[in-house]
């Protein structure tokens, strides 16, 4: 067993592990960029780099001013001579496509709410990069391919090297750029065989936030009862940066099912269901006990936290309810039933809430989207 960085309890070698186990292993070393479904992450060349759309040839010619190109459609994105790679529909939800070839260096728009949102965005700032939208069948396996694809990217230090135009900083919590980045810092903190191997930092720099220890979502200490409280302080100017999802923030994240009717982008309608999917399998995980990316160990799950009663999409309870809600009380009590020290408790606990925060933005993102295609769909038949 790797000798770690901080002498741990059973309960916390065990989940220490199964993080290892999901970061270094044969799979993830031998992950293909891009798979069979496409590039999941960068960098990613423009075969019609330079082309100018007919739609954009006005546009093109004005010097001087920022100019202000319409959104390019699916069938004049056709016309580019070369034909465009294969995006996967499952990525970093962020621009990828290398906007100066003898750099490498690579856009960096983003964060998208999702795919469709990032295709219009090729499509118009990068013509020609990226084919057209094609199913390739399940979105589980294909998720699979990504989801190991992005672990590389992040694990061996591609993510955080990355060129780009315009930096995209630390991704918001529902990003897998994140997820994977906080689980490698986390992972790097407590197994010194992987902090020697890849590093210690996996996000992007951000000035004042490397001041720290590593791997601590420091945000999840604001709920936890002082008491339980880590007994060592931060160091003078330790800051971890927190992106905060508004409203609006959600709201824009769903325009896409607005946008998806209009004619030209046809290849959203089979993304949205594929994405529909998802979502499905995102709520399976969250009305399971062990739908984390960390599980505890089998003897301490009898203390776990009672899971609120799961909801169907689309009915009028609100979709929060299908995440884990803790009490002070019952965060005392799991504390004490779960063998492991302060400091570990307070890690694992951050990586549940993490995840059932990506699980809660999902649904809703989901159900604000249904209820927006409704009203539409409504308008139309009344306009008619």
């Amino acid at each position: 067993m790797a000798v770690r960085i901080n002498a741990v309890d059973a309960a916390t070698a065990s989940w220490v592990d199964q993080l290892r186990e999901k970061y270094v292993n044969t799979d993830v070393d031998n992950a293909e960029n891009p798979s069979k479904f496409g590039y999941h992450h960068g960098p990613i060349k423009n075969p019609n780099h330079g082309w100018v759309p007919p739609s954009h040839q006005e546009d093109a010619k004005i010097v001087g001013r920022k100019r202000s190109i319409e959104t390019l459609s699916v069938a004049e994105n056709a016309l580019a001579e070369k034909e465009g790679v294969q995006l996967s529909s499952v990525n970093g939800l962020i621009c990828d496509i290398v906007v100066d070839p003898s750099t490498g260096e690579m856009c960096g728009a983003g964060w998208f709410g999702d795919c469709p949102a990032l295709r219009r965005h090729i499509r118009t700032a990068h013509p020609g990069a990226v084919a057209n939208f094609v199913s390739h069948g399940s979105l589980s396996d294909e998720r699979v391919a990504a989801e190991i694809a992005l672990r590389k990217w992040v694990r061996d230090g591609h993510w955080r090297k990355a060129k780009y135009s315009k930096e995209p900083g630390i991704p918001p919590f529902v990003s897998i750029i994140r997820m994977i980045a906080d689980e490698l810092e986390l992972l790097a903190r407590y197994d010194a065989s992987v902090a020697q191997k890849y590093g210690i930092w996996f996000h992007r720099y951000v000035p004042g936030r490397e001041q720290g220890s590593p791997g601590r979502l420091l945000f999840i200490q604001k709920a936890l009862p002082p008491a339980q409280m880590p007994k060592k302080t931060p160091q003078s100017g330790e800051k971890r940066k927190v992106i905060i999802i508004t409203a609006s923030e959600r709201s824009q994240s769903s325009e896409h099912v607005l946008t998806a009717s209009q004619a030209d982008d046809a290849d959203v309608g089979g993304e949205n269901e594929r994405r529909r999917s998802f979502v499905k399998s995102v709520k399976s995980r969250c009305e399971s006990s062990s739908h984390t990316s960390v599980v505890m160990p089998a003897a301490t799950a009898t203390a776990t936290p009672a899971v609120t009663p799961a909801v169907t999409p689309g009915s009028n309870v609100s979709p929060s309810t299908t995440v884990q809600r803790w009490s002070k009380t019952s965060l005392v009590q799991f504390f004490e039933n779960s063998g492991l020290s302060q400091e570990a408790y307070v890690d694992l606990l951050a990586l549940k809430v993490a995840s059932n925060l990506r699980a809660e933005f999902a649904l809703l993102s989901y159900e604000v989207g249904k209820l927006k295609q409704e009203v539409k769909e409504l308008k139309d038949k009344l306009s008619k």
